[in-house]
């Protein structure tokens, strides 16, 4: 859900965002997390980029 220097950062980021009514976020995810009262929500990493790697890697093909 985003970049950030640090995860922790990022994840503080998110539930601030939801508690406060969720903005920009997917309706789905805003209503799920209004039904646990941000409870059961876990932040994990699915994927780490190369920082090497360009933003834009097809423009490099």
């Amino acid at each position: 859900m985003g970049r950030s220097p640090t995860l922790a950062s990022a994840e503080n980021r998110l539930r601030f965002t939801l508690r406060q009514g969720g903005g920009f976020l997917p309706d789905a995810l805003k209503v799920a997390w209004a039904a646990a009262e941000g409870d059961g929500f876990r932040y994990e990493v699915l994927e780490r980029l190369d920082p090497e790697t360009p933003r834009c890697w097809w423009l490099t093909r």
